[in-house]
C-alpha cells in the first residue's frame, strides 16, 4: 500500500498547483481588466500571469512524476499516460481560460 502513497501525493499536489494556477490567472485577468491601467497594474498582471503559468507547468511535471512512480505501469504506458494527462491539462486550462474571458 505504501507504494501507492507517493503517486497519490504527487497527484494531489498537481491538482493543488493547477487550482493555484487558475487563481493566479484570474487575478491577472482582474488586474488587466481595469478601465484605467497604470504601469503597476500592467506589471502586476504580468507577474500574476507568470505565477499562474509556472504553477501550471509544475503541476504537469508533478503529474508526470506521479505517473512514473505508479508501480503497475510499463514504460510505454507511462509515456502514453503522461502525454494524455498533459494534453488533458492543457485542454482543460484552455477551456477554463476561454470561459473566464
Amino acid at each position: 500500500m505504501k507504494r501507492y502513497v507517493t503517486p497519490f501525493v504527487c497527484y494531489a499536489f498537481a491538482v493543488a498547483l493547477w487550482l493555484l494556477s487558475i487563481y493566479c490567472e484570474n487575478r491577472s485577468l482582474a488586474l488587466a481588466d481595469l478601465k484605467t491601467l497604470t504601469g503597476d497594474d500592467v506589471e502586476g498582471a504580468i507577474r500574476w500571469s507568470n505565477y499562474g503559468f509556472t504553477a501550471f507547468t509544475v503541476s504537469c511535471f508533478v503529474t508526470a512524476i506521479g505517473s512514473w512512480l505508479m508501480p503497475w505501469f510499463k514504460s510505454w504506458e507511462r509515456v502514453a499516460f503522461t502525454v494524455s494527462v498533459t494534453l488533458g491539462y492543457t485542454l482543460l486550462a484552455w477551456f477554463v481560460t476561454i470561459l473566464l474571458i
